[in-house]
């Protein structure tokens, strides 16, 4: 591989809702992922991610993909996942998550994950702040 190729990790963050609505979007994160950084992940993260509390920039997957948010309390709710990683656990081929695509938001793989494990060992996610926030949006 020429030396000049940056190595970025594409992550596909999902949601589905109770009603079975489901939407996703990738996000490029730079650097390589790694078995350290998803050894941390599955130890941690079980109920699912909060995007817009990882990075500022990360957005519920129905916003991010530019469709209009009509906020059901009774269906809808916050959580998201990493398909790649909550699908396959440690079964993922972290190989095929690597790309070169250079698009990569203004995050290190390793910082994301830092992030997560912070957020999930300290002050935990604030599901109530992130339900309002999209309640507003309406």
């Amino acid at each position: 591989m020429p030396t000049n190729v940056k190595i970025n990790t594409a992550l596909t963050i999902y949601y589905c809702d109770s009603d079975n609505y489901k939407n996703e979007y990738t996000i490029i994160l730079a650097g390589a992922i790694s078995n350290e950084h998803l050894q941390g992940y599955l130890a941690t993260s079980r109920e699912g991610i909060i995007p817009n509390q990882i990075h500022p920039s990360l957005e519920h997957p129905a916003v991010e993909c530019g469709e209009e948010s009509f906020w059901d309390p009774d269906s809808d709710h916050v959580w998201c996942s990493i398909m790649e990683l909550d699908e396959c656990g440690d079964n993922v081929d972290l190989d095929s998550l690597l790309t070169n695509d250079d698009k990569a938001i203004a995050m290190s793989v390793s910082d994301f994950f830092k992030k997560i494990i912070e957020i999930e060992n300290d002050e935990g996610w604030d599901v109530e702040t992130e339900t309002i926030r999209h309640l507003d949006q309406d």
